[in-house]
This record gives C-alpha cells, sequence and structure tokens, in this order.
C-alpha cells in the first residue's frame, strides 16, 4: 500500500467560494471514481496537531510510487496546487485490511 498525506501548501493558491466548491465537489468524485476503481482502499479527512496543515489521507492499493503518484495526479486540488501529496510506501500484514 501506499499511504498518501494530503497537505495544504503555505502558498496555496486562492479561489473564489464558487471555484473552491467545484473542486471539493470534483475531488469528492475523484476519491470516489478511485474507491469503485479498487485503486482506493481508504480515504478521510485529517485533525493534523503536527502544525503541517495536513487535510487528509489517501490508502492507495498499489506497491508502485510511480503508479501512487499517477492516481493521485488525477485529484483537481492537487492539479490546481490547493493541495500537495507525500507519500509513504506502508506494509502491513496481507489480509489485515479489508
Amino acid at each position: 500500500f501506499y499511504l498518501v498525506l494530503l497537505l495544504r501548501p503555505p502558498n496555496a493558491p486562492e479561489f473564489p467560494k464558487d471555484e473552491l466548491d467545484s473542486l471539493g465537489e470534483g475531488h469528492m468524485a475523484n476519491i470516489r471514481r478511485l474507491h469503485d476503481e479498487g485503486k482506493l482502499l481508504k480515504a478521510g479527512p485529517t485533525e493534523d496537531h503536527s502544525g503541517r496543515d495536513v487535510r487528509g489521507i489517501f490508502i492507495l492499493t498499489t506497491n508502485s510510487l510511480e503508479t501512487a503518484q499517477k492516481w493521485v495526479g488525477t485529484d483537481p486540488l492537487i492539479q490546481k496546487g490547493r493541495l500537495v501529496a507525500e507519500y509513504m510506501k506502508w506494509y502491513v500484514q496481507k489480509g489485515s485490511l479489508k
């Protein structure tokens, strides 16, 4: 698996509310699509206490960094620079996640 942290960068571009709403809808649609395709095991927002402005996580069902980057790159908030991704390969016991 790849664990992906979705962070708001300090220099994140600002958008009008209607455009942010549209980007948010696209973000959620992309999450549903990746899940339906079996690429995304889990996703969700986070309450970050690290001071890094981590907004959410993805758990992707791949062992390839390049594939994880490709899948995350389809997210409209990533494409617009409103979020950036950090990638960590995550080793868990086979069959322990459902």
